[in-house]
């Protein structure tokens, strides 16, 4: 017998239908959030990247009619995770969107992901956070975290047969 102690929260994971449904309440009205945000939680539900590998990427880590992303986790770390197609045609989706708008267009070293339809801020670690968690209130889901995200990417990796090994190092 095992004494878990009372700090430790269960590692809680999304379905596919609530991912779904979160999805759902983004409306894509052409506007620069609608389409950030699909492309940003397709990538977090696609790769398992974390939050701060997401903030990071810049136009050379997510190149258009690419399968595959690079991305920079610690101080030597690069590694290429392929993209589902649905993450592929998401983040395609979206930067076809901001190549038509010179102020949000992602050049080679600009930041992927942007605050503002302006174009000037890269999109913060809380940022994310909270767009990920007002996006689950939408739907009831309280708390909401990237990191439940990733817990769920893991676990239908493992789930779909992929090797412990191949789930690592695509966690990073």
């Amino acid at each position: 017998f095992v004494d878990i102690p009372e700090t430790l929260t269960p590692l809680t994971t999304l379905k596919e239908e609530e991912f779904e449904r979160i999805l759902g309440t983004i409306h894509i009205e052409g506007d620069y959030k609608s389409q950030r945000n699909i492309a940003l939680l397709h990538l977090m539900w696609g790769t398992g990247i974390g939050v701060e590998e997401i903030v990071n990427l810049e136009g050379k880590d997510v190149m258009p009619g690419k399968q595959n992303i690079i991305v920079v986790g610690g101080e030597y770390s690069t590694r290429t995770i392929p993209l589902e197609d649905r993450t592929a045609e998401a983040l395609n989706n979206y930067q076809e969107y901001c190549s038509l708008r010179p102020k949000v267009d992602i050049g080679p070293n600009t930041p992927y992901f942007r605050s503002r339809k302006d174009g000037i801020k890269r999109l913060s670690s809380r940022r994310t956070r909270t767009i990920v968690m007002e996006l689950g209130e939408r739907v009831g889901i309280l708390n909401l975290n990237p990191r439940t995200i990733r817990n769920s990417f893991a676990s239908r990796k493992l789930s779909e047969g992929s090797s412990l090994e191949e789930v690592a190092y695509l966690l990073g």
